[in-house]
């Protein structure tokens, strides 16, 4: 029943979101009302983490899922992604993760990019593929050679060979 309950409200957090959406599209000033959709769409995922922060991750996923198809133009949808890979990494959906956090390597942001290869390469780690973690990694450094994920890549590269013997 308790499921049942969150579900109806994450769909009706969804609806009003939608409302709003269209809300925006039928302002006069496109680029406005695409800034105004993309601040909404952060929003919605923002308020997303925090539900699942606070055990609700029924509604949670149910909003981040939502943010692409209600927002298909927000660089938004892609940090919904990221967010979406780590929640189902922790819970060791890792197919589903991957498939999320790949959708992720499409942002413009590079800093989601990075943190979504990162986090492709601790569930390589989880899943006892290391070979494939390493190579993950050595794109990190390889691309982003100056970012803290580049920093974290070397250290996982470094625990791979060690775990392995290799050192």
């Amino acid at each position: 029943m308790k499921k049942v309950l969150m579900i109806a409200m994450a769909a009706a957090c969804a609806a009003a979101f939608a409302q709003e959406a269209k809300k925006d599209a039928k302002a006069a000033d496109p680029a406005k009302a695409a800034a105004q959709a993309e601040k909404r769409a952060e929003r919605m995922v923002k308020t997303a983490v925090g539900l699942i922060a606070e055990k609700e991750e029924d509604r949670g996923v149910g909003m981040l899922e939502a943010v692409a198809r209600m927002y298909p133009n927000s660089q938004a949808k892609y940090s919904a992604a990221l967010e979406l890979g780590r929640y189902l990494t922790g819970k060791r959906d890792f197919e589903r993760a991957l498939i999320e956090l790949k959708k992720a390597l499409s942002a413009t942001n590079d800093e989601t990019r990075a943190e979504s290869l990162l986090l492709q390469g601790d569930l390589f780690v989880a899943k006892n593929q290391p070979g494939e973690a390493a190579m993950v990694f050595r794109r990190i450094t390889h691309d982003f050679p100056t970012s803290d994920f580049a920093n974290d890549a070397f250290f996982k590269i470094g625990q791979i060979h060690f775990a392995a013997g290799r050192w």
